[in-house]
C-alpha cells in the first residue's frame, strides 16, 4: 500500500513538474517574443496648413547735410570758364558802325556751401564770385579804351529744393532758383572808374536760372529709374546654414512697396522705405517663383525702418528624432523592487494629425526572469515655447493598451517613469539654428555689395518661435523676426 502511493505521489510529483516545466516555456515563449504592447496610430498629417504671415522690410535713411556740403562742394571745386563775343551795328551819322564785344570769364566759388531747413524744404546756398576781361575791337575800342577791361562780380545762388517720388515710381525733383548780389558786377574802364552791369546782367541770369531748373527737374530721368527698380523686383536668395552639413535659403518674395514722406530735419534729410513680402526657408535646390510686375508704390509707411519677419521654416521629424535620440536611447527605468526593468533601444517620430507619435523600441526584464522585446506608442502635441525659442512635445500618453501581459507587468509606476524622462528629453532647443537665421539676415542686410555701398545699422535681431503643425515630412514652424535698419549716406556715396 506504501508501495503504491509512493508510486502515485512520484507520479502526481512529476505530472506537476511537468506541466510547471511546460507552463515556464510558455511563459517565456510569450514574454520573450517580439511585443506590441499599444495600439499604433495611423501616419497622417493635419490637414491644417501653416502659413507665414506677409512680412515688411523697412530701412529708414539719413542723408547728413554734412554729406550734401561735401558732395556739393567737390562738385564746384574746379573754376568753370568759358568765352565769346557779340558783334554790334548802329547807325552813326548815317554811317553803320559796326563794333564785336569779345569776352573771357571765370565763375568759382567762392566760401564755403551752406545748408539749411527753411520751411520744410532744403535750402541750398551756393557763394560765387566771376571774374573776366571784356573788349571791344578796331579803332572805336581802342579810342574809347575799351580794350581788356576787367569784370568782376560776387552772388549767392540760392536753390530751394524738394524731391518727391510718385506712385508710378517717377521722382520729381523741384527747385526754386535765385540769387543775392554780394558785389554788383562791374567793369573797370580808366583808373578807378567802373560802370555797374548789374541790369545787364539780371536779365541775363534770369533767363540763366530758368533754364537750370529745366534741367534741375530733368535731372532724374523716369522712365531709366522706374526701370533700375524694375529690375530689383524678383525673389531674392539668402543663404542661410542651418544644419552642418546643408546650406538653406531664405527667399523674399516682393509684395508691395511703400515710400515716406522725404523729412527736413536741423542737420539731414531723412526718407523711409518699406517692402512688403512673403518669406520662407526653403533648401538650396528650391526654384523661386517668378513674382508680379513691379506695383505701385503705396503712399505710408507704418513704423519707419521697422523689419518684421514671419519666416515659415520646416524642422524634419529625422531632426528631430537625431536630437532626442541621444537623450532617451540606452537609458534603462525599473520598478521600486527592480523586477521589472525596460530599456530603450530606439526613438521613431511620425505625425498623427496635429499630434506626433513616438514609437518607442524597448527590450524588458518582467518579474527578473523573462525578456522581452517590442514597440510602445505614445503620443504628443507639440508647442512653441517663443521665450525660450524651444519645441516641446507635451502631453504625452500611451496609446491605447494592447491585450498583453507584458503592459500589465510593467507597473503604472514604472510607465509613469518611462513618460517623465521622455517629457525631459523632449524639450528641443531651438535657439541654435534660430541664431543662424538671425546672423544670416544681419549679415545680407548689411552687405555694402547689395546696399550700394550705403553703410546699413542693423540692430541686433530678435528671433521668436511662434507656431507649430506637424506636416508630411517634418514639423512646420512659423518664426518671427524682428530688427530695426537705419542707413546713412556718407559723402563719398555722393562723390563717387
Amino acid at each position: 500500500m506504501i508501495t503504491r502511493i509512493s508510486k502515485l505521489t512520484k507520479l502526481l510529483l512529476l505530472s506537476i513538474g511537468v506541466f510547471a516545466l511546460l507552463a515556464w516555456l510558455l511563459l517565456k515563449n510569450y514574454f520573450t517574443s517580439a511585443q506590441q504592447l499599444s495600439v499604433k496610430p495611423p501616419l497622417q498629417y493635419s490637414k491644417v496648413e501653416l502659413k507665414a504671415l506677409d512680412s515688411s522690410i523697412g530701412m529708414h535713411t539719413k542723408l547728413p547735410f554734412s554729406s550734401i556740403i561735401a558732395a556739393a562742394e567737390h562738385a564746384t571745386v574746379n573754376d568753370q570758364s568759358g568765352k565769346g563775343e557779340k558783334q554790334t551795328c548802329k547807325k552813326i551819322l548815317g554811317a553803320k558802325v559796326c563794333a564785336t564785344l569779345q569776352w573771357q570769364y571765370t565763375i568759382s566759388r567762392d566760401g564755403k556751401v551752406e545748408v539749411n531747413a527753411i520751411d520744410e524744404r532744403l535750402q541750398l546756398r551756393l557763394p560765387v564770385s566771376f571774374s573776366g576781361v571784356a573788349s571791344v575791337d578796331g579803332n572805336g575800342g581802342k579810342l574809347l579804351g575799351l580794350r581788356n577791361k576787367d569784370i568782376t562780380g560776387k552772388l549767392t545762388l540760392v536753390a530751394d529744393l524738394d524731391f518727391t517720388i510718385a506712385p508710378n515710381w517717377c521722382p520729381k525733383l523741384e527747385s526754386d532758383l535765385s540769387y543775392v548780389w554780394v558785389s554788383d558786377p562791374k567793369i573797370r574802364l580808366v583808373g578807378n572808374i567802373r560802370i555797374n552791369l548789374r541790369k545787364s546782367v539780371d536779365k541775363a541770369l534770369q533767363r540763366k536760372l530758368k533754364d537750370l531748373q529745366s534741367t534741375f527737374s530733368e535731372l532724374i530721368d523716369c522712365d531709366e529709374f522706374r526701370q533700375s527698380v524694375a529690375e530689383q523686383w524678383h525673389v531674392h536668395t539668402l543663404d542661410v546654414p542651418i544644419n552642418k552639413n546643408s546650406t538653406s535659403q531664405l527667399h523674399i518674395t516682393p509684395l508691395n512697396a511703400s515710400i515716406s514722406e522725404i523729412g527736413i530735419e536741423s542737420d539731414h534729410v531723412g526718407i523711409a522705405f518699406e517692402l512688403g513680402a512673403t518669406i520662407k526657408l526653403h533648401d538650396d535646390t528650391h526654384q523661386a517663383v517668378p513674382v508680379t510686375a513691379l506695383p505701385d508704390l503705396r503712399p505710408s509707411v507704418g513704423s519707419p525702418g521697422s523689419v518684421e519677419f514671419s519666416l515659415l521654416l520646416e524642422i524634419p521629424y529625422q531632426q528631430l528624432t537625431d536630437t532626442i535620440t541621444p537623450k532617451v536611447v540606452g537609458k534603462t527605468y525599473s520598478s521600486k523592487d527592480a523586477s521589472n526593468v525596460i530599456a530603450i533601444n530606439s526613438i521613431e517620430l511620425y505625425p498623427s494629425g496635429e499630434l506626433l507619435t513616438i514609437d518607442v523600441g524597448f527590450s524588458a526584464n518582467i518579474f527578473r526572469y523573462f525578456e522581452t522585446q517590442g514597440n510602445i506608442y505614445i503620443t504628443a502635441k507639440p508647442i512653441a515655447d517663443p521665450h525660450s525659442n524651444t519645441l516641446r512635445l507635451t502631453e504625452l500618453a500611451f496609446t491605447r493598451s494592447m491585450d498583453s501581459k507584458v503592459m500589465s507587468a510593467l507597473t503604472t509606476v514604472l510607465r509613469q517613469k518611462l513618460l517623465a524622462a521622455l517629457v525631459d528629453a523632449l524639450v528641443i532647443d531651438l535657439g541654435p539654428s534660430l541664431r543662424k537665421i538671425e546672423d544670416s539676415v544681419a549679415k545680407s542686410l548689411s552687405d555694402p555689395t547689395k546696399t550700394a555701398g550705403i553703410p546699413v545699422d542693423v540692430a541686433p535681431p530678435e528671433v521668436r518661435l511662434m507656431a507649430l503643425n506637424p506636416q508630411a515630412d517634418g514639423i512646420a514652424a512659423i518664426v518671427h523676426l524682428s530688427t530695426k535698419l537705419n542707413a546713412t549716406i556718407a559723402e563719398d556715396v555722393l562723390i563717387r
